[in-house]
């Protein structure tokens, strides 16, 4: 016994997701002398763009403003590791006895690989880090400005606006997967960003848009 519709087929995942990302067909009784209303998706995709594009911000500034004192905590702990090596196993590289205790073996072996560096050169790895630290960090900062410029004119429209928080969405993947940047606020921020996305291709933000384009391409 079967129930009413049960030999109906079945709609693919793929199928019911294309439906949903397929905005709206356009009213056909458009009046371009009348203006556009902005869609509560479009305006919540605007405030997601803006917060997700000022966390970018707060990332990128505050990176780049720790800088030094990221540079010297690190060498504060690498002075703190050769200080043990020193009191504990004889020193560093070559430096460590030959045979150490049992219960100092694992610290002896990893002083052995480790490397003694003088002040210059800890100077000059300082130099180069920082102004790794501070190039990468300006960029981060300046995807935050592209994504609050990009959700601006969100309102308004704008393809371009939309192709810019895919190329942010883009660059944000990149760093995570080639620079390792994993921070909290930075994670959110790509999330927010890419809910915004979203929200200019389904729906009546996705009828929007393509309203806008229609009209523009009228003129």
């Amino acid at each position: 016994m079967t129930t009413p519709g049960s030999d109906r087929p079945r709609r693919g995942f793929l199928a019911g997701l294309s439906e949903r990302l397929t905005p709206p067909a356009l009213p056909e009784d458009d009046d371009p002398s009348k203006p556009l209303r902005i869609p509560t998706g479009i305006k919540v995709a605007f405030a997601l763009a803006l917060l997700g594009g000022l966390m970018y911000l707060v990332v990128g500034t505050a990176s780049a403003l720790s800088s030094n004192s990221q540079f010297d905590r690190s060498v504060e702990s690498y002075k703190s590791q050769v200080a043990e090596c020193q009191a504990k196993v004889g020193g560093v590289g070559d430096q460590v006895m030959a045979d150490p205790p049992a219960d100092l073996a694992d610290l002896a072996s990893r002083c052995k690989s480790g490397v003694v560096y003088t002040d210059a050169q800890l100077e000059d790895m300082r130099s180069k880090a920082v102004t790794y630290n501070v190039l990468l960090s300006v960029g981060v900062a300046l995807m935050g400005v592209a994504a609050i410029a990009a959700g601006w004119y969100l309102r308004a429209g704008a393809k371009w606006a939309k192709r810019v928080l895919i190329g942010v969405i883009a660059l944000a993947f990149a760093g995570t997967l080639l620079f390792g940047i994993a921070q909290v606020l930075w994670l959110l921020a790509t999330l927010l960003i890419a809910v915004a996305l979203m929200l200019t291709i389904i729906g009546k933000g996705g009828q929007y848009f393509a309203l806008v384009a229609m009209r523009r391409a009228a003129k």
